[in-house]
C-alpha cells in the first residue's frame, strides 16, 4: 500500500484535520538537527523544530513547526541557549494545546517517506517570540466563557482550579489564580491536572529548574 504525507502549515489546520478524520492520538517530537545548506556556508545550520505526525489508512499527516535555528559555531554561546530553552517551553506548549482539543499525545513520529526539507513549516499562533524568547499566547487556546458549575478541585503546585461543566458527563474547566482566562472544556480531571502542570511550568520556568 502506498502512504501519503500531507503536510500543514498551520498547526491549528493539522488539529482540526486531525479531528475531523476522527483519529485518537498524535504523535510528538522535538528534535535539534543540523543541515548543510551549501558549501559556502560558515557551518552547518541547527533547527529547533517539533514533529507532529499522525496516521489515518494510507495517508501521514504532519505538522512540522520551527522555533528557532542558528549556525551551529554559534549553538554553545547565549543566542543558542535562548533556542534550546525555547524548544522546551514550545514543546509543553504544544503539548497543552493537543490536550486541550481532546487529543492523546504520544512519543515517536511516523517517518515512512518524510524527508524534513520537503516538508512545509507550519506556523503556530500559540506563541510569538520577544526578543528572541518564545512567550505564550493564551488567548489562541481552547477557552471557555460559559457559566461552570461548581469548583471540584484545586491544584494547589500549578495555582490551578478545575470547575466542573453541567455535570460530569460534559468536561472541565480550568482556571489559574494568576490568569485571567479559563481554559476548557476538558475531558478529564485528570488531562486537566496535566495540562495545569504543563502551563504552570511554562508560566514560571525558573521555579521548574530549581
Amino acid at each position: 500500500m502506498s502512504t501519503f504525507s500531507i503536510t500543514f502549515a498551520d498547526l491549528k489546520d493539522f488539529v482540526d484535520s486531525v479531528l475531523h478524520l476522527g483519529i485518537p492520538v498524535v504523535r510528538l517530537e522535538s528534535l535539534i538537527h543540523d543541515e548543510v545548506p551549501s558549501k559556502d556556508a560558515p557551518s552547518s545550520w541547527r533547527n529547533y523544530t517539533i514533529i507532529l505526525t499522525t496516521r489515518n489508512d494510507d495517508e501521514i499527516l504532519v505538522c512540522r513547526i520551527v522555533v528557532g535555528g542558528i549556525w551551529t559555531i554559534f549553538a554553545k554561546e547565549a543566542a543558542g541557549l535562548v533556542h534550546s530553552d525555547n524548544l522546551l517551553i514550545a514543546e509543553k506548549l504544544v503539548r497543552a494545546y493537543l490536550l486541550m482539543r481532546g487529543l492523546d499525545v504520544q512519543p515517536g513520529a511516523y517517518t515512512l517517506n518524510l524527508n524534513h526539507k520537503d516538508l512545509i513549516t507550519a506556523g503556530a499562533s500559540i506563541w510569538q517570540f520577544q526578543e528572541k524568547r518564545l512567550m505564550p499566547c493564551w488567548e489562541n487556546f481552547p477557552q471557555y466563557d460559559k457559566e461552570v458549575r461548581r469548583e471540584i478541585k484545586v491544584i494547589d503546585d500549578a495555582c490551578a482550579r478545575v470547575y466542573e461543566i453541567n455535570g460530569i458527563g460534559n468536561g472541565y474547566v480550568l482556571r489559574f489564580d494568576d490568569l485571567e482566562i479559563a481554559f476548557g472544556p476538558i475531558p478529564t480531571i485528570e488531562i486537566a491536572t496535566q495540562i495545569a502542570h504543563l502551563i504552570h511550568e511554562v508560566q514560571y520556568p525558573t521555579k521548574e529548574a530549581a
